[in-house]
């Protein structure tokens, strides 16, 4: 019986396979960046540090259908009231890199970060679909930023915010001092407009 030699695929159909297998993965990350994008934007008016918790939950799981989520938004230093944790187990240390991958429960650790800060990880184990982890981490990075977004917006005005009593400037978390008026503008969507108040005016008139 002649010795049967094994058939190998033309190097043109194995490069047109890769280049197949990755526009696929390409149009799922584009396609998922799109659903979160369009999930971030019906929630960014929400100003409640736990219903903007709940969205990004429910994002993520929508996403890469984990069997477990976790997630714990970090408060800024001193105001450790803010903290929201949807993560019923133990303390986790910080992560040192922006993600971490958990080859035991199948999954992965994402840091949300903004201006270079870390404002909250969100952890997702037991993935449906393991073998497309590499992808799913790769559309959570490009996602993290606008989630660290909106846990920033919704927390910007809540709590006690440190004013000078003098001049009315307001001091932020790193113990920079900036107007009142620069620094609501660059915490949330309020403009200002300017005009003189009947007290003032009178005082004006006066001098």
């Amino acid at each position: 019986m002649p010795h049967e030699e094994p058939v190998v695929p033309p190097p043109e159909d194995a490069r047109v396979r890769a280049l197949t297998e990755q526009l696929d993965a390409t149009r799922a990350q584009v396609a998922a960046y799109a659903l979160a994008l369009d999930v971030l934007g019906r929630v960014s008016g929400l100003t409640d540090a736990g219903a903007v918790a709940d969205a990004i939950v429910h994002l993520f799981t929508m996403l890469f259908a984990p069997g477990e989520v976790r997630l714990e938004i970090v408060a800024p230093p001193g105001v450790q009231d803010l903290i929201v944790s949807h993560d019923a187990g133990a303390p986790r240390a910080p992560l040192e890199f922006d993600y971490e991958l958990d080859d035991a429960r199948h999954g992965f650790r994402q840091r949300l970060t903004h201006d270079g800060h870390v404002v909250g990880v969100i952890e997702l184990l037991d993935l449906a679909h393991p073998l497309y982890r590499d992808r799913y981490v790769n559309t959570a990075l490009t996602i993290a930023p606008v989630c660290a977004m909106l846990i920033v917006h919704a927390r910007a005005l809540r709590g006690l915010i440190p004013i000078c009593s003098y001049c009315k400037s307001i001091r932020d978390s790193q113990g920079t001092w900036h107007e009142l008026e620069t620094y609501i503008t660059e915490h949330s969507e309020a403009l200002f407009s300017h005009g003189v108040c009947p007290r003032c005016l009178e005082r004006v008139g006066d001098g």
